[in-house]
């Protein structure tokens, strides 16, 4: 990926006033764009993003591999892989404010569909804007698509989780539990 891609990852505030188009700083929902990657471009810009949100998580201390994510998004590129796997962008005028990556399987325990968000991530220069809101509404309407009974988002990064909790309770999500972790050190 060149520079001038990098840059354009959300690193800046959207412009300012036209046209009433500014909120201070934040994007107005009618202009924030919701959709499905559709070019290995998308991807090289979802994996920057990505790389934002890794150095920004508890995970930073593990390694970030470009080169996997790339092979994953190849998978969910084909036809087959959009039947199971969602790569879903917030953009605003061109750029990348935040993501879901997301799957959809059977439950172990029965045939029925459920949806889980791998990566529901927001640009810290985006966050309360209606990029969060709208990337929600989107993975839902993907979930419909595909006939899922349930969808699960899970919070492990350690980042906003209060303000995260606020805002799916708000949208109707139910908190249900929590993830318990156990650093090993490392084993090398």
């Amino acid at each position: 990926m060149d520079a001038q891609t990098a840059a354009r990852i959300a690193t800046q505030p959207p412009p300012g006033p036209k046209g009433g188009e500014d909120d201070g700083g934040k994007t107005r929902g009618r202009n924030v764009a919701i959709r499905l990657a559709a070019d290995m471009r998308d991807v090289e810009c979802m994996i920057e993003l990505g790389r934002v949100a890794h150095r920004e998580s508890r995970f930073a201390d593990l390694e970030y591999a470009p080169d996997k994510l790339m092979q994953s998004a190849l998978g969910a590129m084909t036809e087959e892989g959009r039947k199971r796997m969602c790569l879903l962008m917030a953009e605003y005028r061109g750029d990348l404010l935040g993501m879901i990556v997301a799957t959809v399987g059977s439950h172990w325990f029965s045939s029925e569909l459920g949806a889980s968000a791998m990566v529901y991530y927001v640009h810290p220069d985006h966050r309360g804007s209606m990029a969060a809101i709208k990337l929600l509404h989107g993975f839902r309407r993907w979930a419909q698509n595909r006939r899922v009974r349930r969808i699960n988002i899970n919070v492990t990064s350690g980042v906003g989780m209060a303000r995260t909790d606020k805002l799916m309770r708000r949208l109707g999500f139910e908190f249900t539990g929590g993830n318990y972790v156990l650093e090993m050190g490392s084993l090398r």
